[in-house]
């Protein structure tokens, strides 16, 4: 399976659950000759309630170092760029003590937000199979827009939200929450971004928001009793 660092134990478990026995092979940035940069081979006995947030993106296949801002190299723990070679990736990674690397974000993004953070949630959300979540830069700060696909159970979006709540800080939480029956993907299967709709009602604002607040909540309260 291609890994770009957005690999998580949920898509292990979904293809396990088409194939049981199949064997699982996480490969990063593979190059037109058809070797990978890295790859890790993902345990059998990996569990979404136990496993870590994402697949890690294995042991270099490549000339891959970790640099710091400054250009030196990264110790063990520190988070620093992938350069395979010398190219820059724009990924960030940290190696573990035994050379295992592991995505730590992106170059230039938002700190204190991590989308698969974000994803891996929605997707323990009951009738939710698959999810996405992207950063629009329109406002500032940028907002975050949650897409989740529930196939023939429509997942609701209010329950969703509280979802979110529960298990992440409110600014993790997701402004907007698209329920489709499916993600648009392209003939390669990556996610087709500029297929995904608009929101509804961007224009004007959200049309309903679920409370934020203790108060909001004791106003919502009143009101449905």
């Amino acid at each position: 399976m291609e890994n770009d660092g957005s690999l998580l134990p949920h898509d292990v478990e979904a293809l396990r659950g088409m194939a049981e026995d199949c064997r699982c092979v996480g490969l990063y940035r593979v190059a037109t000759d058809g070797r990978p940069s890295a790859w890790f081979d993902v345990p059998h006995d990996m569990h979404v309630a136990t496993a870590p947030l994402r697949v890690p993106i294995g042991t270099p296949a490549a000339p891959v170092t970790l640099r710091h801002p400054s250009g030196r190299s990264t110790a063990v723990g520190e988070p620093g760029e992938i350069w395979i070679g010398p190219e820059p990736t724009g990924d960030l990674a940290r190696r573990r003590p035994d050379g295992t690397l592991e995505l730590a974000g992106r170059v230039g993004t938002q700190p204190g937000i991590d989308p698969a953070e974000i994803v891996s949630f929605l997707r323990d959300a009951l009738g939710v199979q698959d999810a996405l979540v992207i950063e629009t830069t329109a406002g500032s700060p940028p907002d975050l827009i949650a897409y989740a696909a529930g196939g023939t159970s429509r997942p609701d979006v209010i329950a969703l939200h509280n979802h979110l709540r529960t298990r992440l800080p409110e600014h993790l939480v997701p402004r907007r929450i698209v329920v489709l029956d499916s993600l648009p993907r392209t003939p390669w299967g990556d996610y087709d971004l500029r297929a995904l709709p608009r929101p509804a009602g961007d224009d004007d604002g959200p049309s309903h928001a679920a409370p934020r607040t203790e108060m909001e909540r004791q106003l919502v309260a009143m009101i449905v009793s």
